[in-house]
């Protein structure tokens, strides 16, 4: 999966894996949370260069249920609070899996399997520790044929495009919508069918349901 590759989210960029990871632990919380800064963002200032590449990205929400359910699907997680060099509290999250971290959150996620805080002071991880697996739950995302029609927004978004190989631009956007056609013979106005669905679709990645 192309961890290089950036997908525009909920408004923030993200890679395939990362949001996948982002939806298991989202799944275990069963709310939704609200993204502050994504990855692929190489802005000047606070952040470093921690969020240059992939895996990274700041959400709103702060409790320890939230720091928790990270952790357990694979990203070193730690509340930041207000101040210093930070706006607001927020919770900071890197993918322990990915392939394509800047040097900064490759060093962060050395803090966190040391049990260290990710910070400059390398100083103690103030959150409980969980058991950190062994490889990235990816099998978490729930797609209905039901659901997929162009124009629809859907869990599934981003990941067609990175099946299919293409450039993101939307869910079933005018580049996709292109590709199911020609690919799929599929106008996108019907539900789309089993047999295609299992065509855009790898069964490794996805709860398949009607």
């Amino acid at each position: 999966m192309g961890d290089n590759r950036p997908i525009t989210w909920r408004g923030r960029k993200l890679n395939a894996k990362t949001i996948l990871m982002l939806h298991a632990a989202e799944h275990r919380l069963g709310s939704r949370l609200n993204l502050l800064k994504g990855s692929f963002d190489p802005a000047p200032g606070r952040s470093k260069g921690t969020h240059d590449d992939g895996g990274v990205f700041d959400a709103q929400e702060t409790r320890p249920e939230v720091i928790s359910a990270l952790r357990k699907e694979g990203f070193a997680a730690w509340k930041r609070n207000e101040g210093g060099s930070f706006r607001v509290d927020h919770t900071h999250a890197v993918s322990i899996f990915d392939r394509n971290l800047s040097d900064q959150a490759k060093s962060q996620v050395t803090d966190y399997k040391r049990k260290r805080n990710g910070l400059i002071d390398h100083g103690p991880d103030p959150h409980p520790r969980v058991k950190i697996p062994d490889h990235p739950n990816r099998k978490k995302l729930v797609v209905k044929r039901a659901d997929l029609r162009f124009g629809q927004t859907n869990k599934s978004i981003g990941f067609l495009q990175e099946l299919l190989g293409i450039t993101a631009d939307g869910f079933f956007g005018e580049q996709t919508q292109a590709a199911a056609r020609t690919r799929l013979d599929w106008d996108g106005t019907g539900p789309l069918g089993k047999g295609k669905f299992e065509r855009f679709f790898s069964g490794e990645l996805f709860d398949r349901r009607v």
